[in-house]
């Protein structure tokens, strides 16, 4: 089952986590999650302030702190990608 799969029935049911790790290469899996954002969640990635794209090489202790403190708000709409370099 793919990632988006899961997650848009997890959506379907009201059941969405507060955080997914999603592995895959950027080229695969950063269109099929923008197309969820937008076309199943209904959420805008373009200008929006619950969207956040970072390229690391490590993820540290304080990249997830930097990371917990934007997801505010509707956790159904933040979406940090976190990707490496």
């Amino acid at each position: 089952m793919s990632f988006s799969t899961t997650l848009k029935n997890h959506y379907k049911s009201n059941s969405l986590s507060h955080a997914y790790l999603i592995e895959g290469s950027s080229e695969r899996v950063l269109p099929e999650l923008f197309d969820l954002f937008l076309n199943t969640f209904e959420t805008k990635i373009q200008d929006n302030p619950d969207f956040v794209k970072y390229e690391m090489d490590t993820f540290k202790i304080d990249d997830v702190r930097e990371v917990k403190s934007r997801a505010v708000g509707n956790v159904h709409t933040h979406l940090s990608v976190l990707e490496k370099i």
